[in-house]
């Protein structure tokens, strides 16, 4: 597990390490005995279903600002969960940044972002000297309400809850 904004990353990931996949359909809990100082004693459970698979990332590396840009998927809950997709384009060298949000519902299994919205994009350029893209797109599942709300002493409000999500880095031109 590595450390990533105050966050710990158990699985997955991108860029130099990848780990495995981590969390896998089935029943989790989260418990903490007695608690502690500052948060009482509290336990959470969750059902992970199979996770979405975006099935045509390998072929979105370079994407044409000006077409339509078709996403396709399979799986997801479509009782519990909603498709995110998020775009995003850095221009390093005016650094302007620009980006999109969209969902659907899983059981659509694609969707399609249009041209018109895909032109107000930057063009992608590197940060100097990298070489990577500055560009990304997910695909990403969240659930439509809270997963599994709990309390605690000392609490306002907990949830047990997840993301799945797919990135790739590409170059909008």
């Amino acid at each position: 597990a590595g450390k990533v904004g105050g966050k710990i990353t158990i699985g997955g990931g991108f860029g130099g390490t990848i780990l495995p996949e981590y969390l896998v359909p089935g029943h989790y809990t989260a418990d903490n005995g007695t608690g502690g100082t500052d948060v009482g004693s509290f336990s959470a459970a969750l059902d992970l279903q199979p996770t979405l698979s975006w099935t045509n990332q390998d072929s979105v590396s370079s994407i044409n600002r000006a077409r339509d840009l078709t996403l396709r998927w399979t799986g997801g809950d479509p009782e519990k969960e909603f498709v995110v997709i998020v775009g995003l384009s850095v221009d390093a060298t005016s650094q302007i940044l620009g980006s999109f949000v969209c969902a659907e519902r899983p059981a659509a299994g694609h969707f399609t972002v249009p041209a018109s919205i895909l032109s107000h994009l930057p063009v992608t350029t590197p940060w100097t000297g990298d070489g990577f893209p500055t560009g990304s797109l997910t695909v990403a599942t969240q659930p439509l309400a809270a997963t599994a709300k709990f309390s605690a002493p000392g609490l306002d409000a907990a949830y047990f809850t997840y993301a799945a999500q797919s990135v790739a880095l590409v170059n909008f031109n």
